[in-house]
């Protein structure tokens, strides 16, 4: 018997793990200390090898017998986002799953060097790189904070409503947090948006063109965007040159 998804998801997320563009079909969790995506299929679309994690592990497998895991075999899907260029049609990934949380969480120790409530315990426990993690965390958590400030320094409320009550606000990455390092905390890679034009930014309902003029992903309805308050004519207040580049790779990696 095998842990279910949620049972997964929920572990990842009191591990740091955090939902980063999940989709119908799959959870997409980034965390501070990878610069990866891992995914986890939703229960729709598979009865076993739940998690998914890039090729790159593959030289670590050997050592994961030992947990033992079952799976570590490539399975492929187009909603495994990150791994390879934007465009394929099937990525790859090492699929996996798990008989109970201890076995999850000594894989995700052993796969990404993770310290988890359940390795904590284990004889090698290096301080140091507990320690190291939690400055890690913690530079993550302030630049996220700035990176925030810095949208509502430059944008003054919604980017695209003008709505200006802060606290209601999301601060959006537009290329995501866990795909480019080097642009996680450049204020022009991020919009600052009411809960509702976040969410459809962030999975690909939404995006914009190097005007701001808004783009609608065709298979949302009219009268799906009457209810969400979309129209055709809805823009970005102002969009500087910097941005552009950002924006040209949302609109390709959710071809809109």
């Amino acid at each position: 018997m095998y842990l279910i998804a949620e049972t997964i998801l929920s572990e990842l997320l009191s591990l740091g793990f955090f939902e980063d563009g999940s989709t119908k079909k799959v959870y997409r969790l980034s965390h501070p200390a990878l610069s990866h995506l891992v995914h986890i299929k939703k229960p729709d679309e598979s009865k076993k090898l739940v998690l998914a994690i890039p090729l790159q592990y593959e030289s670590k497998l050997e050592a994961a017998k030992t947990i033992p895991v079952h799976g570590g075999v490539v399975g492929r899907s187009s909603n495994y986002k990150g791994y390879t260029p934007a465009g394929a049609s099937s990525n790859p990934a090492l699929t996996f799953d798990f008989e109970t949380k201890a076995q999850l969480h000594q894989f995700i120790n052993l796969m990404f060097g993770l310290q988890t409530k359940a390795s904590s315990t284990a004889p090698n426990l290096n301080t140091q790189e507990l320690i190291t993690e939690s400055k890690a965390l913690t530079k993550v958590r302030v630049g996220q904070d700035k990176f925030r400030e810095a949208l509502q320094n430059y944008w003054g409320g919604c980017s695209v409503t003008g709505y200006n009550h802060m606290e209601h606000l999301k601060a959006s990455h537009i290329i995501p947090w866990a795909i480019d390092e080097s642009a996680r905390l450049d204020p022009f890679n991020g919009l600052l948006l009411t809960p509702n034009l976040d969410t459809l930014f962030d999975k690909g309902d939404i995006s914009f063109d190097d005007d701001g003029l808004i783009i609608i992903n065709p298979k949302l309805s009219n009268a799906d965007c009457k209810l969400l308050g979309l129209h055709s004519s809805m823009k970005l207040r102002q969009v500087d040159e910097q941005h552009r580049k950002f924006l040209h790779w949302h609109r390709t990696a959710y071809q809109l």
